[in-house]
């Protein structure tokens, strides 16, 4: 049973791999830490794709700068995150870690 107010371990656990594409940003947080935003895609352009936003923040996102293009496939383990946008509710995976494929 979970109580109210304890996060399980898991819980909000998203796995994606994909293509990276669309608006790729580096900036940083009002602290000043380290951000990275990029989309994957489920397939390589095409008409029936799923595009999702991604972000990174601190380490992972300098690698992230470092290493990743449009156009490479990648993993990324991390958990969903809601926030308000411009035109509504947005909802994105905030990275955990990321694993970029060399590529072919």
């Amino acid at each position: 049973m979970r109580r109210a107010g304890k996060k399980m371990k898991g819980h909000n656990q998203v796995w994606l791999s994909g293509y990276v594409g669309g608006k790729i940003l580096f900036s940083s947080t009002r602290a000043g830490e380290p951000a990275f935003s990029f989309a994957i895609s489920s397939g390589e352009g095409h008409e029936s794709s799923i595009w999702v936003r991604v972000n990174a923040y601190g380490p992972i996102a300098i690698e992230c700068r470092d290493n990743l293009n449009k156009g490479a496939y990648c993993q990324v383990l991390g958990e969903l995150m809601n926030r308000n946008g411009k035109y509504g509710e947005l909802t994105e995976v905030r990275a955990k870690d990321v694993v970029i494929y060399a590529e072919m």
